[in-house]
């Protein structure tokens, strides 16, 4: 059975991603494992950590109202866990990921630059750009529907590093469409009867994508607005050194984008 971790803080950005989290594995049949981590420093002895709450120390009453809540809001119908994580985010991350290969990390933003905690943005972004799994960061407020209508969003370079495996197992899983979307923001134009022509011999061709070429100068504000004026339901993109997730433009397309983001890897 696929797993979808969630982590949270409790703070509502982070509620709001678990609770779409809880409704896409309801629509995949997966299992969701719900996360908080703790980040304690060294203690001596008995003696309370400074800087540490016992609020957050003993945060396992909050984590079991907050699956209890989730199996009445998805009619029991998926296996739900939580656990507390004692450590950095990211570093507990890692190993709960090594033993459960999840099918996605599913994270929240609050869609400006403004964080909550540890949680929303080094360690979204982090998350998203390094993990050798799929994330979805979901917008503030988004609630789960059904995907539909998922967008990829490309460069051109390198198409044969496409994670194109995943991608069809997607739309294979979802019953979705495939888009793809470049955007030309140069003098240097590309025609959607080019950009066809470029996936003509592509593993992907084989999934009838739908292809679109959009004019801005700014690469995440063409994705963004083709994605919400499209009705689209999820945009896939792939880190990478140079791209799409090159220094400032993955932070501004995870928080900005109105749609949830799934950040895959390559193959």
């Amino acid at each position: 059975m696929k797993t979808i971790l969630a982590p949270t803080d409790f703070s509502e950005v982070s509620l709001n991603a678990v609770r779409y989290a809880a409704d896409l594995a309801a629509a995949i049949h997966a299992k969701l494992l719900i996360l908080h981590a703790v980040d304690v420093p060294v203690a001596v002895g008995d003696m309370p950590v400074a800087g540490v709450s016992y609020d957050e120390l003993n945060s396992e009453n909050e984590l079991l109202r907050l699956r209890k809540s989730l199996l009445e809001h998805t009619n029991n119908k998926i296996s739900i866990e939580a656990k507390q994580l004692w450590g950095t985010l990211e570093n507990e991350l890692i190993k709960v990921c090594g033993y459960n290969k999840p099918f996605a990390i599913v994270m929240g933003t609050h869609g400006n630059a403004l964080a909550a905690r540890y949680f929303l943005e080094s360690t979204t972004v982090y998350v998203a750009k390094h993990f050798n799994y799929p994330v979805i960061v979901v917008p503030q407020d988004r609630s789960f529907k059904p995907i539909r209508k998922i967008v990829l969003a490309t460069e051109l370079k390198n198409l044969d590093d496409l994670p194109w495996q995943q991608v069809t197992s997607l739309l294979n899983i979802f019953g979705a469409s495939l888009h793809i979307v470049h955007v030309n923001k140069t003098d240097k134009q590309i025609g959607e009867n080019l950009l066809r022509d470029l996936f003509s011999d592509h593993p992907l061709k084989t999934a009838g994508p739908y292809f679109h070429v959009v004019e801005n100068v700014n690469v995440q504000k063409g994705i963004s607005l083709f994605a919400e004026q499209n009705d689209a339901d999820l945009v896939l993109v792939v880190p990478k050194k140079h791209g799409l997730f090159h220094k400032s433009d993955s932070r501004q397309f995870i928080f900005y984008s109105p749609v949830p983001v799934m950040a895959l890897h390559k193959e």
